[in-house]
């Protein structure tokens, strides 16, 4: 006799942090929490990120467009996803900067949230006839761009992230968007622009929105009370269990 299946998963709502949009979305199954605890323990950045993704992918409900999501919607969403997944709480292991002993504390999911979206993305005025229009990266840019360059330096690897953030180069007659461009004619038009401009988008490339979270924690060892500040899914689950990621 063959086995039944549980198809009557529940469904909930969030909102996409980028655009407002609400969607519904399912916990994940645990075929999608085998992938993901593989790809945890790989400690392989591309394939973590790759885990992330289809199992957003897969859980989504609504027909949305996976692609065109930028890097704080992924990770916002995963959390989420996460959440009704697994428990509303991550369990950590946290250093002491003292003593270094491990210290163990927890952190409410629910609490942790985006930082620094920006609805309304200025242009950046390059001379009387062009603008730059910037926008938030897309993870698919980010995964394809940013990971496979793991091995260059913090400056190549920002300019890579510099490069995602290009929207379109506009004027009073024309619109070119960046995505239609080689990656060498984008970099000849970096290497064009005045210093000024590219300070600009170097600001907004470190300043894009991201999870964050202040955590206050204790360590029995030297008992001495201290804080973090988690930035960005990779601190969320570099301290947590593997097995509750």
């Amino acid at each position: 006799m063959a086995l039944p299946k549980f198809n009557d998963t529940p469904s909930y709502e969030m909102n996409i942090p980028s655009t407002g949009m609400k969607i519904k979305y399912r916990p994940f199954l645990v075929k999608e929490q085998k992938v993901l605890l593989i790809a945890f323990e790989s400690q392989d950045e591309k394939q973590i990120l790759e885990a992330m993704i289809n199992t957003i992918r897969s859980c989504i409900v609504d027909s949305i467009s996976i692609n065109k999501l930028t890097t704080f919607d992924i990770e916002y969403m995963f959390i989420q996803i996460r959440t009704k997944s697994v428990g509303e709480k991550a369990d950590l292991v946290l250093p002491c900067p003292k003593c270094e002993s491990d210290c163990e504390t927890s952190v409410k999911l629910d609490d942790i949230k985006v930082e620094g979206i920006n609805n309304d993305i200025p242009l950046i005025k390059i001379n009387d006839e062009y603008s730059l229009k910037l926008r938030y990266p897309k993870y698919v840019d980010v995964l394809e761009k940013t990971v496979k360059q793991k091995n260059d330096s913090f400056i190549e690897r920002l300019y890579i992230l510099i490069r995602t953030c290009l929207d379109s180069l506009q004027s009073n007659e024309e619109r070119f968007p960046f995505d239609d461009e080689t990656e060498e004619e984008i970099e000849s038009f970096l290497d064009s622009l005045p210093g000024h401009v590219f300070d600009e988008i170097m600001k907004f490339a470190k300043d894009l929105p991201t999870l964050k979270h202040d955590l206050k924690y204790h360590c029995e060892s030297c008992n001495e009370d201290h804080s973090r500040t988690l930035q960005g899914i990779a601190d969320f689950f570099q301290f947590a269990s593997p097995m509750k990621a």
